[in-house]
Parts: C-alpha cells; sequence; structure tokens
C-alpha cells in the first residue's frame, strides 16, 4: 500500500486495527506432473508484474528442512527413519488412528523491513497409497514454534499451531481429491510474511481437517530421506521496496478532531472546547456524542511494513457519576470533512 499524501479519518463510536496486506486463497490445487524439482537461485527475477516504482519480483524454490509424522496410536514415539509409503502419513489409518505431517523451512536471509511477499504455496508429492482410502480435506496449519526436531518430535511434543488452515485442498470429491504421484500445494503466503519478520524459519503442519471422521483416508507423502527429488518444498515470489530516507518517527498527530451531536444535527462544534472538546457516550439529558480523528500519513515512508497501530487517546474529567460502556474505533472512508463544519 502506497500511504504517500494518505488522510486517514477516525470515528471513535478505541484501537485502531492493524494493517494487514497478505493474501490467503481459499483454495489448494493439484500443482505437478510428479516431475522431480530442483532449487533455484534466489536472484532470479521476474518482468512486468511487480508495483511501480519497486525492483521485479523474485522467484525462489526452498527445500524443507526437517519434516516428521506425529502418530496418535503411540503418542510418545519419534517416527525419524520410519519411511513406510513415502514417510509422511497424514489423515486416519484403517486402525482409528491419526497421522500428521510437520515440515520446517529455512527462508531466506532478506530484509522483511524492504520485502513484499506476493505469494508463497507449499508443495508436498503424494505416493502411491498400499490400499485403497477414501478422500477428506487436508489443511496447511502454521506453528509459531520452530524449535522441535525431526529427530525427537512426537505427538505429545508437538507445538501448538493455529487453529484455521492458510489454506485446505477439499475439492474435487473423492476419490479424486487426491490422486496418487503428483504434488499439492498449499497457499501461505502469510504464513512466509510472518515467519520472515520472526526468526526466519517457517513451521507448517499438514494435518486431516475434520479428525473425527470413521473412515479409512490415509495418506502418504514423500519425506526426504524417502526420495529427495519429491521432497517437499515452497516456492516464494517477492519484491524489494527501495528503502526511504525519513524524518518518519512512528508517531503521528491528529490533524483535525470535532465532535457531532445527534440532537444538534446541523452545528458545528469545532469551537467547544469545553471538558476536553471531544465528547463521547450519552448525555445524561439523552443526547449521544462521536468524536471524529483525522491524520496524516504523507510522512510514512511508503517502504514501510506495518505491523501494528494504535490510537491513543487522553481522557479528560468526567462529567458527574457516569456509567461505562464500551467505545470503538471507527475506519471512514471519506477525507473531505474538516473540523470546521462537520456535522
Amino acid at each position: 500500500m502506497n500511504m504517500r499524501h494518505k488522510i486517514v479519518p477516525v470515528l471513535l463510536i478505541l484501537s485502531l486495527t492493524a494493517m494487514m496486506f497478505f493474501p490467503i486463497s481459499s483454495n489448494a490445487v493439484l500443482s505437478s506432473d510428479g516431475d522431480s524439482v530442483n532449487p533455484v537461485s534466489l536472484t532470479n527475477p521476474l518482468d512486468g508484474i511487480a508495483p511501480a516504482g519497486v525492483d521485479d519480483p523474485y522467484n525462489a524454490t526452498i527445500l524443507v528442512l526437517e519434516e516428521e509424522t506425529v502418530w496418535d496410536a503411540d503418542p510418545d514415539l519419534n517416527l525419524h527413519g520410519t519411511e513406510t509409503g513415502g514417510g509422511i502419513f497424514v489423515g486416519r489409518h484403517g486402525s482409528g488412528a491419526y497421522g500428521r505431517g510437520w515440515f520446517k523451512f529455512d527462508l531466506p536471509e532478506v530484509s522483511s523491513a524492504t520485502i513484499r511477499v506476493a505469494s508463497a504455496r507449499m508443495y508436498a508429492y503424494l505416493e502411491n497409497p498400499p490400499g485403497v482410502t477414501d478422500d477428506a480435506p487436508i489443511g496447511a496449519y502454521y506453528s509459531d514454534d520452530d524449535s522441535w526436531s525431526e529427530t525427537t518430535l512426537t505427538w505429545n511434543n508437538q507445538p501448538s499451531f493455529d487453529g484455521v488452515p492458510l489454506d485446505l485442498i477439499d475439492n474435487p470429491a473423492s476419490p479424486d481429491m487426491f490422486v496418487a504421484l503428483n504434488y499439492y500445494s498449499w497457499d501461505i503466503t502469510s504464513a512466509v510474511s510472518t515467519a520472515l519478520m520472526d526468526d526466519g524459519y517457517l513451521s507448517i503442519m499438514l494435518r486431516q481437517v475434520n479428525e473425527s471422521i470413521d473412515y479409512t483416508t490415509f495418506k502418504y507423502f514423500v519425506e526426504e530421506e524417502y526420495n529427495s527429488s519429491h521432497a517437499a518444498y515452497i516456492e516464494v515470489e517477492w519484491y524489494t521496496v527501495p528503502a526511504t530516507s525519513s524524518s518518519f518517527d512512528g508517531t503521528i498527530p491528529v490533524v483535525e478532531d470535532v465532535t457531532v451531536i445527534d440532537t444538534a444535527p446541523d452545528t458545528n462544534y469545532n469551537d467547544n472546547g469545553g471538558l476536553g472538546g471531544i465528547f463521547l457516550g450519552r448525555h445524561i439529558s439523552g443526547y449521544y456524542g462521536r468524536g471524529w480523528f483525522k491524520f496524516d500519513l504523507s510522512d510514512v515512508p511508503s517502504s514501510l511494513q506495518i505491523t501494528s497501530a494504535r490510537m491513543y487517546v487522553y481522557l479528560e474529567n468526567e462529567y458527574g457519576d457516569l456509567v461505562d460502556a464500551p467505545i470503538g474505533a471507527y475506519l471512514g472512508h471519506n477525507d473531505s470533512w474538516t473540523e470546521t463544519t462537520l456535522t
């Protein structure tokens, strides 16, 4: 988002929501015919799709660093070295047990302050199952805990993970949802963006979305030890934003602010400075007040990656013995108002 010369109005009817800009797709797709994948250079530019004023985007293929299965039938067992069927078991086994697949990636060492991730997908290769199974949706889940190791991971010590999948494969219907000897992919764009701002490692877990069904859905994905040419990988596309020299210190003062009152809908209260000047909530007489605030973001560098933003207001003395009620901050979509004319 280019925020140069952008004016933002905020209506208090209070915490300003953080600005997010990384999309997540709702559908994963069959992505390859099973050819092997080799890592490519991290400086392989593509032309023509970067926003104006920034460098052309780059593509990188990043092979898995560690991967392992966890298995609820033996929750304290580490399965490193077990490569049955491909090595990574996901879904419900005929015995009723469930498997999950954990994958860790070491992301490129790039500056998160000057890059934007355009897209990122994780690919896993589905091996031939030893028996015919039904299909059920499989999701990719993000974990912010990268401390696990493939040589010690178990069901009982697996890291916590987000409750909602980043992406899932849920079509077409069984038996064609998953077809053996193909790569499948999940959109993990937001997770890669987060990991780049954190420790540079990314942990993704594949699991069946519904782990309470009563039919066999076991899927065997390939781990590196089973077949390195079909190991899991991610493809990332990003572009760099040139660093901008700026005096911006992270604080943005209000440029205009004013109250509006419902019982005087045509009155402008810019000159009314009594008791602080901004009235919010219900007055004892029954009328309601709202506060409008406008901020000038022109000094915020366009290359800045915003991870959080909060609006602060000072509460002056209250008028009388009042009861509290929640107050919210609302984003306005029209910046044309002024504090001398708003009603």
